[in-house]
């Protein structure tokens, strides 16, 4: 039997159980999830619950097993919600489909905006001086790909190029700012299967130097 012979259902693409393990994805419950993810800054992320939906959905209406207004009874029922919260200092984002959690996202605790911007005063906290204190705390752990990402998003941001050596291009570096902070933080959960920046990574340092600019006192 071939794949479009019968719908993906939640079980085969979500950790679910109980009466949403065995329901065919339709458009309008990617949808909902698509749309609660909207609703919280950086919760959308690229190969998260939403687009899985998303995708799965698409083959299944393609093939016929679901209407384009169809929705699974426990996605009716109970929804699709996403919650946010802080402990200590990071920031958990618990997404749920028909009351049941899908997927969970914990980064560094986001940066306020301010105007003016601290990352402009000349003694701010550089990318380069963040990229370099992760090195030197790194140690023997092994570098995985997710750390890979990151520092290549950080050196981008600082130098415009994704190939320097943080030290020797630090008199083109930059101060960090919270923009830096989420695209670095962003990579770096892309490429790690729990969704959760490393403590003390490069996420932490370049959301740290930004957090220290945007907060520090103004003349």
């Amino acid at each position: 039997m071939h794949a479009q012979d019968k719908p993906v259902k939640f079980g085969d693409v979500l950790d679910v159980s109980g009466e949403l393990d065995d329901q065919p994805v339709a458009p309008r419950d990617a949808a909902r999830l698509q749309a609660a993810e909207q609703s919280v800054p950086g919760g959308t992320q690229k190969g998260g619950p939403a687009a899985v939906l998303q995708s799965v959905a698409t083959v299944n209406a393609r093939a016929g097993h679901v209407g384009r207004a169809q929705t699974a009874c426990p996605v009716a029922d109970a929804g699709a919600t996403i919650t946010e919260t802080e402990l200590a200092g990071r920031r958990v984002v618990t997404e749920s489909v028909g009351g049941q959690v899908v997927g969970k996202m914990v980064t560094p605790a986001p940066v306020a905006m301010t105007d003016p911007p601290g990352a402009l005063e000349k003694d701010a906290v550089t990318i380069g001086r963040a990229l370099e204190a992760v090195g030197a705390m790194v140690g023997d752990r092994p570098v995985e790909q997710s750390d890979a990402a990151a520092v290549q998003v950080a050196e981008l941001c600082a130098t415009g190029s994704d190939s320097t050596n943080a030290r020797e291009k630090l008199p083109a570096d930059k101060g960090a700012t919270w923009e830096d902070a989420e695209r670095v933080v962003s990579a770096e959960i892309r490429n790690k299967l729990d969704m959760a920046t490393t403590p003390g990574g490069m996420a932490d340092a370049v959301t740290t130097a930004a957090r220290l600019n945007q907060e520090r006192p103004r003349p």
